[in-house]
């Protein structure tokens, strides 16, 4: 066999060598349980194809064009490790970040790549590349410690490259994907597509903190008695109309229906993210959802209903509680409890939108046209709360 024969022969290894391994990347993001078993997967299955003795996928978040800012460490998939876990450091990620192409280091010590940037004693030769999704850099793919004399070569740069490449957009997806079942977990499955999308890119933080809010309680007025009289299906069917009709203008004015209340429900207005108006969506989208049940009902859509919303803001604590196992995003504080207390007015004031004093002063010009009916007692506060009539 000719030496040229020879080196066609070992490029077509590689060459199918290569394709196998895309292909088990690739099967690996499918049939993955979930993120974290798909990237565990990647790095131990990439390190057998370049001989390294260690591993990491690091997923990151990159800042908006224009901001100077490192990216944002999310979380890490590593090989196991007998002593050190290794991780490209922060400066070889913005490396990374700025030249969007494979970082190939063979003396560590003595490297000019990163100046001022120290590799761990552990480090021998690297291997890192970028994962590009969209043109941003959501991810780093890094190997560590090459037997092979001189360290990890060209070859194993180029199939890192094109793993990284293949898999990037599978990873994002698994990412978001993974996200958008955590929003729905925590806000619940009620949560409007429109909400869910602003939360996964603003990265709303869902950890305890505090926050200005508004917030709103809707209840169904005589729905026991109908619920006493109608078949099962039919007050399941009242029930989604009038919900439909409802939840529809919470989302759309930047609001979350934090929770279902059997003929009602309470909305959020403000947590977890923030759009520095929260009381005037919260009366647009008050004020619309009365409109659309009067018009349904006007339209024969809906039987006579009425409904009773209340609002009141202030500062709440908003956050995640719960265990390991078992966690919900809670909203605390006395605007809850005076939020409830207001909507359960409309019995007694033969009303349908009532807003307490803190909301209507946080109302832009011109405010809707309202009533004061003046100082109320509310149950279960000593105080007296003022408040407005708006339907």
């Amino acid at each position: 066999m000719t030496e040229a024969l020879r080196e066609e022969n070992a490029r077509l290894r590689r060459v199918v060598e290569e394709l196998s391994l895309l292909n088990e990347a690739a099967t690996l993001l499918n049939e993955a349980e979930d993120l974290q078993a798909a990237l565990e997967g990647l790095v131990r299955r990439t390190c057998r194809a370049t001989g390294a003795t260690q591993g990491v996928i690091v997923l990151v978040e990159e800042p908006a064009p224009g901001d100077d800012s490192p990216p944002t460490l999310l979380r890490s998939a590593a090989t196991q490790a007998e002593h050190e876990v290794l991780r490209p450091s922060l400066k070889a990620v913005s490396w990374l970040q700025r030249f969007r192409r494979p970082l190939l280091v063979a003396d560590p010590p003595r490297d000019a790549s990163l100046p001022g940037d120290r590799w761990p004693d552990a480090v021998d030769n690297v291997l890192a590349v970028p994962m590009l999704a969209g043109g941003r850099l959501i991810g780093v793919l890094a190997h560590y410690n090459s037997p092979a004399p001189g360290g990890f070569t060209d070859d194993d740069a180029r199939l890192l490259g094109n793993l990284a490449a293949q898999s990037a957009q599978g990873v994002e997806r698994k990412r978001l994907a993974e996200e958008q079942r955590e929003v729905l977990r925590l806000f619940g499955p009620h949560t409007a597509p429109a909400a869910v999308k602003e939360l996964l890119r603003s990265g709303a933080d869902a950890s305890s903190r505090r926050a200005e809010v508004c917030v709103m309680f809707l209840d169904i007025r005589g729905f026991s008695e109908r619920a006493e009289a109608w078949p099962p299906e039919q007050v399941v069917a009242y029930l989604d109309a009038v919900f439909n009709l409802s939840i529809g203008h919470v989302g759309r004015h930047y609001g979350i229906v934090h929770q279902l209340l059997g003929d009602g429900f309470m909305a959020i207005f403000g947590a977890p993210v923030a759009h520095g108006n929260e009381s005037q969506n919260a009366v647009d989208a008050a004020l619309a959802i009365v409109a659309s049940v009067e018009q349904a009902c006007a339209a024969g859509e809906l039987p006579p209903t009425r409904i009773g919303i209340g609002l009141h803001a202030g500062m709440v604590v908003a956050g995640t509680v719960g265990s390991a196992s078992h966690k919900e995003y809670k909203v605390t504080g006395d605007v809850v409890n005076v939020a409830a207390r207001i909507e359960q007015h409309n019995k007694k004031a033969d009303s349908q939108l009532l807003i307490s004093e803190a909301v209507w002063h946080r109302l832009k010009e011109p405010r809707p046209p309202a009533e004061q009916l003046g100082r109320v007692t509310v149950k279960g506060r000593r105080e007296a709360v003022t408040i407005y009539r708006l339907a």
